[in-house]
């Protein structure tokens, strides 16, 4: 695996001692070894992207980079974490917004592990559904492909929500117009999980 392009300068180093580790490393030392030869760079990325509950701090951290590769690299290990890591929430809602659409599409992913303890991010999924993924949005980066996976996860994580994402119940329905039968499909089974939720 090769260091992304724009990767050197992508962090400010800092006060090393006070910083969260996950085995061992601080943020900037895993940026370190992701950047280094092929097999360092491999085994960060799979320790990356598999961690364990501990790693969440550091994870939290390489979610607000500068470079749109670690950010991604950290939804992904959020999105395994799930549920277990309860205060990524709110870090995660603002990742929704992210202009690479492959973090946001992670960051919805990992927001839907987490179920009805999510229903903060409601508004920001709506928006996905309703707005950021619609058309092509020459400010985001990714393919065009990549619009409608974004809204069917967006639409399985409002599912997930239930109850508490009755407010999306509206934007689920204009959903079931969607050019993207992924997309249908997914608002579809949300809609049906969020009524009978509602309904218990």
């Amino acid at each position: 695996m090769s260091a992304p392009v724009g990767f050197s300068g992508a962090y400010e180093q800092g006060d090393l001692g006070s910083k969260p580790r996950y085995l061992g490393k601080t943020a900037e030392g895993w940026i370190a070894e992701l950047a280094g030869d092929k097999a360092r760079g491999q085994m960060a990325f799979d320790a990356l992207v598999t961690p364990r509950r501990e790693a969440t701090p550091v994870l939290l951290e390489l979610l607000v980079n500068q470079n749109a590769f670690i950010r991604c690299l950290a939804a992904m290990g959020l999105c395994h974490i799930g549920s277990k890591a309860p205060e990524a929430i709110p870090y995660l809602v603002i990742a929704i917004q992210d202009r690479h659409l492959n973090t946001r599409y992670w960051a919805i992913q990992a927001l839907a592990e987490h179920g009805p303890a999510a229903q903060e991010a409601v508004p920001a999924l709506v928006e996905v559904l309703r707005k950021t993924f619609r058309d092509v949005d020459p400010t985001l980066e990714g393919p065009e492909r990549y619009y409608a996976d974004a809204r069917a996860v967006a639409a399985r994580c409002l599912g997930e929500i239930g109850k508490g994402a009755t407010p999306a119940i509206p934007a689920l329905q204009e959903a079931l117009t969607d050019k993207s039968p992924d997309v249908r499909d997914a608002a579809a089974k949300a809609l049906l999980k969020i009524e009978r939720e509602a309904n218990k």
